[in-house]
């Protein structure tokens, strides 16, 4: 690798941690006033210097050979991918979560998946209580109420869900347990 190359991948990895924060700024609906973007360049540099710390001691290693650049540098990408890219994933989780859930395909399989797990755990939730019932009338119950969950949610509340796992919000608790009871009164079959 010549040196005009290593120089040319140095500064294309300058801008790519920049534009990262573009995308973060576009997504965050930040303002482009020369105050917000002095910050851009200065937070950019950050995570160009940050990332460069393991394959920079990786190369020096090797002797800052020419020939051995191109494992530091594809390695100071990454770096320069992953923090650039953590902050906006973090922020805009919630919204990628929702989009996924939203794609056919993926909707079938999560809703399969879904009722098929949701019945098991219900089944095995009662019959751990010790609530006498028969097992086909027990199956047919939490499956009918896994079914009303599943069509009950949005792919938001699901992506909500989904997040926030150990500490549901209680207003979304108290939707899911009334779609979950709407198949008490109905008769099993």
């Amino acid at each position: 690798m010549s040196r005009t190359a290593i120089a040319v991948t140095t500064v294309l990895l300058l801008l790519l941690a920049f534009l990262l924060t573009q995308v973060d700024a576009v997504l965050s609906s930040r303002g482009t006033d020369l105050r917000s973007v002095v910050a851009d360049v200065a937070h950019a540099l950050i995570v160009f210097l940050i990332a460069a710390v393991i394959p920079l001691i990786i190369w020096g290693c090797l002797r800052f050979r020419r020939e051995s650049a191109v494992l530091p540098l594809a390695m100071w990408g990454g770096f320069i991918g992953l923090i650039g890219a953590a902050p906006i994933l973090a922020a805009h989780v919630k919204p990628i979560v929702t989009a996924v859930l939203e794609i056919p395909s993926v909707k079938r399989g999560f809703r399969t998946s879904f009722v098929s797990s949701a019945t098991k755990s219900c089944v095995a939730s009662v019959q751990a209580k010790g609530v006498s019932t028969s097992a086909s009338d027990l199956e047919s119950r939490c499956q009918c109420s896994a079914n009303a969950i599943v069509d009950g949610l949005t792919p938001e509340e699901f992506a909500t869900l989904i997040l926030n796992a150990k500490s549901v919000p209680p207003d979304l608790r108290d939707k899911i347990m009334t779609l979950a009871t709407t198949c008490r009164s109905k008769p099993a079959g």
